[in-house]
């Protein structure tokens, strides 16, 4: 029976102590949330409360409301609808609970069922405090937009980016805001603050965006968490929701929550004694903030720990996106660019040749987009890729990159042909299909996008160089060419297009099909194989040679032509591919040497660099960060090529899309187009080439001091333009001249080998400078040894007043000769063409024959003169033809005393000069001695066949010549009747000077003509010192003149020598200098002779003969006739008496008569003069 009355009580207790909830509702209401707050409050508190559901939407709904009721709940969400339930539940004292905490203010019958915004904020501070967060973007919505004040006075110091995302949004407009707004700014540091349901979508499009990775950062607000479940994310939320599912349960939850909290009070069915409960167990009518850290691992939530009054408890450790137990701090989103640059290579040591080139693109990538902000917010990340950076293996490079953790966006491969389509062939075994760009890269099948979709190159398309190269040589004008390939399938399409324009243009091509190959991957094992091949090309005599064989074996191909024959001055390499590097790998200084002789003069047709203002910039920029930047070849294109992938990749960014996605960014990089530093930067259409590039025209230039090879931009080519062709510096070819060679090599002058060919021979020139040496040892002897027992006691008597005789006219006329003779043997007067040809002459210098045998004449000549002279030495010495009455042996014996003067004196320079330059043999195209050649004469080679025979002829006549010339020197004033007598001192000591001078020329002068003028200048001076205090000459003007001529001669050789090593070469000015100094020198001599110097030879009036005579040696002779012709046309001048000239009696000899006539008759060559003779005996 009590069971039944209790029963009755607690029955009778329901029904009249129940609460009364009304839950009021609007249009603007989601009808799920309003069912599911119903039957989740019906559910569990059906025996507690009576609900009731009321649509408002205006007053007058809001009149149909209970006025007995205990709680209305508020889930309108209108505004205005709120504010009249607000005067409502005031008015009628009603609980007004509200789902939505927006409200500025409340009266004291509103509650809400969420924590305020400002206990939002405070838990929210106290997070990013905690990560310590100093850069970061936050999200918000329609609840949490009033954050922003606070935030901005709570973050001062922070850097961080606020973004607004509506709740209502859909999920693809979410995408497109993540896409466009959030990874584009770059910073993984992420909070969503909202109340709403965007923070769901916005996890989830983070996903999409590839933004949920290891390193990023994401905390969630409050009822965000409600449909959340992604790892790593961490956050808080109302202590109480924690199980909520959608943002439906976290809302009846709430309710739920504060419901709890109102039937946990007794008399909760007194309004007033409920109100003032609820304002004792809220703040600010608001539950007490209690938070529950939250962290999903493994797709599950749980409690990290609790935040009360911004105090945070942990009871987990955190786990973070990727799995990583430490805090994200990870400020700006890291693109990962994967590059061959040589810096590891794993399995084949760390020098590669990409090192220097990826310079350009770790610039580009590292610091000009830092600096210029390009893709601020973005931490780029290089990873070295080097698998095979030089060589290809296909075992290593797959195994290289499947080791790869760090995926990349793109990939800045090598240049290197067969490497880079092997890591082609890798990429793709491997299912990776990021970009792969590449500055430079020459295979001609790379284009094909179809075969290669991934792959786009800055430079490289030898077809399209090759045209602009062929378009070249017509615009030089050459005829001939040779054409050598690399034996390949992209070589075949090449040799094809260049022999189609051959045959269109009339070029020759001298070389037939079968031997423009050579097979591919060449070294130097392979030379005996190819090495009358290379003969045959260079025997062509061509120079232009189109060479397409791919680096690195290019080197070996030219080094070996070298070893064939070939020789700078033989060949203008034409070449679709930079050189710069090639040097690398020619082993050795003489590998690299010669690879630079050949190469010298040659031209590039590439993409051009550094082009307009922009790439003077960035020449500029990678010469101050590269410090010193020894090589600057392909950097501006690696760092266009770098670029093309950042314009890519901000282009993506800024279109909403993912980076990561290869094929969109592949088809982004196909659509840029910008200015780089190699000129606008886009790839054609339909392929993987760069589109109509402005080309350089770079000339290859070899520094022979460091023995380093570079290229020169002389030109660019730009189909863009109306002029083709632009030229801003000279080509300068293989000579150092800028003046076009012709396509034909010709010898020079006919030498019968290559001007490239000829060295210096150390075997020759220790020949010839021994026996130089030898030479002038001999003739001191020989001279010391003459002047000490034949002329040391011989005495010249001084000179008297006398009539001038045809010998004194000859010793005057010798100082000039000697003036041009010594000038011509010191540095050449190149500014003075009359002194030097003068010079030339007077010496028989025969300096300038070089070619076509012409100094064998001279050398023929030079013999015959001394064996004359040898005819005429034996009749002075032993006077074999004294008695002889005929007029031949009278003439031998006339020349026999003139060539005392004019061979044994005179002519001793020409003489030795030329017998000796038939042994200079110091010139050589070879290592042996007979490759040797005479220096005068390159066809004649020596120490063999012919040469020896004149070289032996030339040595017995400097035997027979030298000695016999400086004895008889001084006879001349012996056997002759002149007035001028010069000691025999002088003439041994100018014979000792003039050998000596020779040799000089010969020796010193060929190699230093500087110092050689130095010597000179001191030997000279020596010289004209001993005439000085020799006074050679009896007759003191002739000493005077001869004194002035040499230092004419001193003041003609210094200008030289200072013209020849001074920059300084407009003539005039050196041209009057040297004929001022010469004038004042003449000037000086004629006021010493006029003061110091009397005349003491005279000349008489030449007598006028009427009578013409025959005089015939042998015939009589009418004396009296003659010397009555002479009495009456002839006086004595001097002395104002009659003197007769001559007088002839019964018993003078014809010698007396020839004697007494030549002494007072000075006869006129250009007269008749026939005397009709009658001599008896």
């Amino acid at each position: 029976m009590w069971i039944w009355i209790g029963v009755i009580l607690v029955t009778l207790y329901q029904v009249f102590c129940q609460l009364l909830i009304e839950i009021a509702y609007s249009n603007y209401t989601d009808l799920k949330l309003k069912s599911t707050i119903y039957s989740v409050m019906e559910q569990k508190f059906s025996f507690q409360v009576e609900l009731n559901q009321m649509l408002i939407n205006s007053v007058l709904d809001i009149e149909n409301l209970s006025e007995k009721s205990n709680i209305i709940l508020d889930i309108t969400f209108s505004a205005s609808i709120s504010e009249l339930l607000r005067e409502f539940t005031s008015k009628h004292q009603i609980i007004h609970i509200s789902t939505k905490n927006s409200f500025s203010s409340w009266t004291r019958w509103q509650y809400f069922t969420h924590f305020s915004n400002m206990d939002h904020l405070l838990a929210l501070s106290s997070l990013v405090s905690f990560v310590n967060w100093q850069k970061f973007i936050i999200i918000f919505d329609e609840s949490t937009i009033d954050y922003i004040k606070v935030f901005k006075n709570q973050f001062l110091s922070y850097q961080w980016v606020p973004l607004f995302l509506g709740d209502k949004e859909s999920q693809d407009f979410t995408d497109a805001f993540v896409g466009k707004q959030i990874k584009p700014i770059g910073i993984r540091n992420i909070i969503i603050s909202s109340q709403g349901k965007s923070a769901s979508k916005l996890v989830k499009s983070l996903k999409k965006k590839n933004l949920m990775i290891n390193g990023t950062g994401i905390i969630l607000g409050s009822r965000s968490w409600s449909d959340i479940s992604e790892n790593g994310i961490f956050g808080f939320i109302e202590s109480g929701l924690e199980k909520a599912i959608d943002y439906y349960s976290y809302e009846a939850l709430a309710c739920v929550k504060l419901m709890d909290l109102i039937l946990s009070f007794p008399s909760n069915n007194n309004n007033v004694f409920l109100r003032d409960f609820l304002e004792r167990n809220t703040i600010n009518h608001h539950p007490i903030p209690i938070f529950t850290i939250m962290n999903s691992d493994n797709s599950e939530k749980r409690s990290a720990g609790t935040l009360i009054d911004g105090v945070i408890t942990w009871n987990n450790d955190l786990v973070f996106i990727g799995n990583s137990s430490s805090i994200p701090n990870s400020p700006t989103t890291q693109v990962n660019i994967w590059i061959a640059d040589g810096s590891t290579n794993p399995g084949f040591g760390n020098s590669t040749l990409s090192n220097p080139i990826k310079q350009g693109a770790r610039y580009a990538l590292l610091s000009y987009a830092e600096k210029t902000h390009f893709l601020d917010g973005f931490d780029i990340i290089l990873t070295h890729t080097d698998c095979g950076a030089e060589v290809y293996d296909p075992a290593f490079s797959l195994n290289c990159f499947s080791k790869i953790d760090n995926p990349g966006v793109a990939f800045m491969t090598t240049p290197l042909p067969f490497t880079l389509i092997g890591n082609l062939i890798s990429l793709k075994a491997l299912n990776i299909s990021m970009p792969v760009v590449s500055e430079y890269a020459t295979p001609q099948a790379l284009e094909n996008e179809a075969e290669y979709p991934q792959f786009m190159r800055i430079a490289g398309y030898d077809l399209y160089h090759t045209s602009v190269l062929t378009t070249l040589i017509n615009v030089f004008g050459w005829e001939n060419v040779i054409l050598i390939l690399e034996n390949s399938t992209d070589n075949a399409i090449i040799h094809d297009y260049i022999a189609k324009w051959a045959e269109d243009f009339k070029i020759n091509i001298v070389n037939e099909e079968k031997d423009r190959w050579i097979m591919q991957n060449y070294n130097h094992t392979r030379f005996e194989e190819v090495q009358d091949w290379m003969k045959k090309i260079i025997e062509f005599k061509i120079r232009p040679i189109l060479f397409y064989v791919t680096p690195p074996f290019e080197a070996n191909v030219i080094i070996d032509f070298y070893e064939a024959g070939l020789r700078q001055g033989d060949c203008i390499f034409l070449l679709t591919n930079r050189v710069a590097f090639t040097q690398d790998h020619a082993v050795g200084v003489v590998n690299k040497q010669r690879l630079g002789e050949l190469l010298y003069g040659g031209l590039v047709i590439m993409e051009a660099e550094y082009i307009g203002e922009y790439g003077k910039e960035i020449l500029k920029e990678l010469q101050e960060y590269y410090y010193p930047l020894t090589i600057s070849d392909f950097k501006c294109l690696s760092f266009d090529a770098a670029m093309l992938i950042l314009h890519g990749i901000k282009y993506t960014l800024s279109q909403g899309e993912n980076i990561e996605d290869s094929s969109i960014l592949n088809t982004n990089l196909r659509l840029q187009k910008f200015l780089g530093c190699s000129g606008t930067v886009s790839i054609e259409s339909g392929s993987n080439n760069r589109n109509s590039a402005t080309l350089g025209i770079y000339n290859i230039r070899w520094n022979q001091t460091t023995n380093l090879i570079y290229e020169s931009l002389t030109g660019v080519y730009n189909i863009g333009s109306k002029q083709l062709f632009t030229f801003f510096d000279d080509i300068v070819w293989y000579s150092n001249s800028t003046i076009l060679p012709d396509d034909k090599i010709v010898y020079d002058n006919g030498c019968p080998f290559y001007k490239s060919e000829v060295r210096f021979s150390s075997n020759g020139a220790a020949i010839f400078y021994s026996l130089s040496a030898f030479i002038f040892i001999a003739t001191l002897l020989i001279t010391l040894y003459i002047w000490k027992k034949c002329w040391y006691k011989f005495n010249v008597e001084p000179i008297k007043s006398s009539r001038i005789q045809l010998e004194d006219y000859i010793a005057m006329a010798a100082i000039l000769i000697d003036f041009f003779q010594f000038l011509s043997l010191g540095p050449e007067a190149s500014y003075d063409r009359f002194s030097s040809k003068a010079s030339t002459w007077f010496s028989i210098n025969v300096g300038w024959l070089n070619k076509e045998q012409k100094l064998w004449v001279y050398v023929t000549c030079a013999m015959v003169i001394v064996a004359l002279w040898v005819l005429f030495c034996i009749q002075i010495k032993f006077k074999l033809f004294d008695e002889a009455e005929n007029l031949l042996c009278s003439t031998f014996r006339f020349l026999s005393k003139l060539s005392l003067t004019i061979i044994g004196n005179l002519g001793f320079l020409p003489i030795f000069s030329v017998l000796l330059s038939s042994l200079a043999c110091y010139e050589s195209i070879g290592s042996s001695l007979k490759q040797t050649f005479v220096h005068q004469d390159c066809s004649t080679f020596c120490w063999q066949n012919q040469h020896i025979i004149w070289a032996a002829l030339s040595i017995i006549s400097l035997v027979i010549y030298l000695p016999s010339a400086i004895y008889f020197r001084p006879f001349a004033d012996v056997v002759n009747n002149g007035n001028i007598k010069t000691k025999p001192l002088f003439l041994m000591a100018k014979g000792v000077f003039q050998v000596s001078i020779i040799i000089l020329s010969k020796t010193l002068k060929v190699y230093y003509e500087s110092l050689h003028g130095l010597v000179y200048i001191l030997l000279l001076s020596i010289f004209v010192a001993i005439c000085l205090k020799l006074r050679p000459y009896n007759y003191g003007r002739m000493n005077l003149w001869l004194v002035i001529s040499y230092l004419a001669v001193i003041w003609g050789v210094t200008l030289s020598s200072i013209y020849s090593i001074s920059p300084y070469h407009f003539m005039p000015p050196w041209i009057v200098s040297e004929y001022i100094g010469w004038i004042i020198l003449i000037a000086v001599g004629l006021y010493f002779q006029s003061y110091y110097c009397p005349s003491m030879l005279f000349t008489e009036k030449n007598p006028d003969i009427g009578v013409l005579f025959r005089f015939e040696l042998g015939n009589s002779v009418c004396a009296d006739k003659i010397n009555k012709s002479i009495r009456e046309r002839t006086a004595n001048k001097g002395s104002g008496s009659t003197k007769f000239l001559g007088q002839l009696n019964s018993d003078d000899s014809k010698d007396n008569l020839i004697v007494d006539i030549g002494k007072n008759l000075k006869h006129d060559a250009a007269q008749s003069l026939n005397f009709s003779i009658e001599f008896n005996v």
